[in-house]
């Protein structure tokens, strides 16, 4: 499944002030902005940037469209002011800078009758290339959702 991300710099932050502010994350169907995320510690809050789009599926698809039109991302950043402006209910700035990146396989979910388990995944991923000394892992930011999972499977 793909995933898109962009997050973009601005002058100031403006999110402090919108909807009362206090506002960390805000999650939307309404357009592909989709999982918009305010970084609260003091590194990135100094930056001034935010994540204003987590999307997979369509959504990533749709990020993908976009930027395919317009390379320079200038469409991109017009969209997503636009669909801030709405999410939030304030006029945001335009953004000093848009970093996209497109992931086209970021995803893979386990099947209905798959042939391997969860626990067995885990395994694999410790020697995935038998004879070599590598192994698979989790992005820094990402939880471990297999020792998650297996974990809640454990405890039912």
């Amino acid at each position: 499944m793909p995933v898109a991300v962009v997050v973009q710099r601005y002058a100031t932050r403006w999110w402090e002030q919108a909807l009362g502010g206090g506002i960390s994350r805000a999650w939307t169907t309404d357009n592909c902005l989709n999982f918009v995320e305010i970084p609260l510690d003091a590194y990135t809050e100094a930056t001034n940037t935010i994540r204003v789009v987590y999307a997979d599926g369509p959504c990533a698809e749709y990020w993908a469209d976009v930027h395919r039109g317009d390379p320079s991302n200038a469409a991109m950043a017009r969209e997503i002011r636009a669909s801030l402006s709405y999410l939030f209910q304030t006029d945001v700035p335009e953004a000093a800078e848009t970093v996209y990146q497109h992931w086209p396989n970021a995803w893979h979910f386990q099947y209905p009758r798959a042939q391997r388990g969860l626990l067995q995944l885990e395994e694999w991923a410790t020697r995935p290339l038998p004879g070599e000394d590598v192994a698979l892992v989790p992005t820094p930011t990402e939880p471990p959702f297999i020792s998650s999972t297996r974990a809640s499977a454990l405890e039912s």
